[in-house]
């Protein structure tokens, strides 16, 4: 932190005294981060007001009141509340009509300000049509809006050929949802523009919305990383989930991505040119056993792909929020207390020692298919 603080503090006195400084949130649990920074902005402009929005100012907003300095705190989808705030401060008046219709698809974030940049994340779309009961995502943006598919690949090109970016990742909700409208035209024209970039979607896909056209064309776009939802096997899971996929779709799934890699692409013939295929098993669920995982684990492993331990953390407002306060009041006070670091293995009422042996299942099951598809893929 240290280092980064020594920076922060020298690029904001270079810069003129702004009308606002914007802070923007993540992790509940980073908060002290939240606070380091604000700090160093008020050491540098003390009389300058600071508005704090983000995932920590919605889903813990009165923590962040009366423990950030910030002036002024925005729940959601901050964009227009901001731009209230520095209207406000400015004493400009306006119709704020423009923002109700669609997700505002010129604000993309200033990468160009970083020195040097080898990978960037970005959105194509914000908001989700499921509401499981451990996401807050419906907090956010109630709708699910999608930018225009040409704005979005402008964007990405940009990144690729002016900033010299190889990598992006894409952090929608939904990204697959709507694909004839919205990822499909998106994939055509990235497979159109021949842009030597690789994509990945560390956020996790939906399954049930991948079908052989949509798989090729994912691999003929150049995307690397796959990550898929698929959560759990148990009724429990399944409904938490909003039953967004089931055991058919999800092989399914798997069945039209495994088609659809052609094991070369434009960055050579090998191994590495295949898909990185994961599947998040969410663990950690409060009343969620022990052998309920260890089903899901192995019902992924005989697919032969990667699994994906997710565990989980409370996020408040959400239906599993709720089950994790009585089972850790800390939950409800302390955002330090919603890392899962903190709360996995109290969900499921096992030791820790218990919840390493889950993970070593899992680790050992990922290392014998890795060993099983070298020795494929040298023979």
């Amino acid at each position: 932190m240290e280092c980064h603080k020594i920076n922060l503090g020298a690029d904001l006195k270079g810069i003129p005294k702004p009308l606002l400084v914007c802070v923007t949130s993540h992790m509940t649990y980073w908060y002290p981060g939240v606070i380091e920074v604000i700090k160093i902005i008020k050491s540098i402009f003390p009389s300058v007001p600071v508005v704090l929005g983000g995932i920590y100012a919605t889903l813990c907003y009165e923590h962040a009141k009366d423990n950030t300095g910030a002036d002024y705190v925005v729940k959601g989808s901050g964009e227009l509340e901001v731009l209230k705030v520095a209207d406000n401060l400015s004493g400009r008046k306006r119709d704020y009509g423009f923002f109700k219709e669609r997700m505002e698809s010129e604000m993309v974030p200033a990468y160009e300000l970083y020195p040097k940049l080898n990978s960037v994340s970005m959105i194509t779309s914000r908001g989700c049509p499921y509401h499981c009961s451990y996401c807050a995502s419906f907090l956010f943006e109630s709708r699910l809006m999608f930018r225009n598919s040409e704005n979005v690949v402008t964007e990405i090109e940009k990144y690729v050929t002016k900033l010299g970016v190889k990598d992006i990742a894409f952090y929608d909700d939904a990204l697959l949802v709507d694909s004839e409208k919205h990822i499909i035209p998106i994939l055509e024209m990235l497979i159109k523009k021949r842009l030597r970039a690789r994509y990945h979607t560390p956020n996790g896909l939906h399954p049930k919305y991948i079908d052989l056209q949509l798989a090729r064309l994912l691999w003929k776009a150049g995307f690397k990383t796959i990550r898929l939802g698929f959560e759990g096997t148990s009724t429990m899971v399944q409904k938490a989930s909003g039953h967004k996929v089931n055991g058919q779709e999800f092989e399914s799934a798997l069945y039209c991505l495994q088609e659809a890699d052609g094991g070369s692409s434009e960055y050579g013939n090998d191994k590495d040119a295949s898909w990185d295929i994961g599947v998040y098993l969410l663990v950690g669920l409060p009343g969620q056993t022990v052998d309920e995982v260890v089903e899901a684990i192995e019902f992924v492993n005989k697919l032969r792909v990667k699994i994906k331990l997710a565990e989980y953390s409370p996020v408040p407002s959400t239906d599993e929020f709720k089950k994790a306060s009585m089972l850790y009041p800390q939950v409800t006070y302390e955002p330090l207390s919603h890392n899962k670091c903190t709360f996995a293995t109290v969900g499921m009422g096992i030791d820790y020692e218990t919840f390493d042996e889950l993970k070593s299942l899992a680790k050992r099951l990922n290392a014998e298919l890795k060993r099983s598809n070298v020795h494929h893929w040298l023979s």
